[in-house]
C-alpha cells in the first residue's frame, strides 16, 4: 500500500499484489461458474 501511495507501481510488492488479485478473481469466477452450472440454471 505504501508503494502505491508514493507512486511506485512497478515495485515487487505491487506486482505481487496484482498477481494475487488476478488469481483470486480467476478462482472466484471459476467457483461461481461451477456452482451456477451445477445448480441447474
Amino acid at each position: 500500500m505504501r508503494d502505491a501511495y508514493v507512486g511506485r507501481y512497478t515495485s515487487a510488492h505491487m506486482l505481487y499484489g496484482v498477481v494475487v488479485a488476478v488469481g483470486l478473481t480467476a478462482l472466484a469466477v471459476t467457483v461461481g461458474t461451477r456452482v451456477f452450472r451445477t445448480a441447474g440454471a
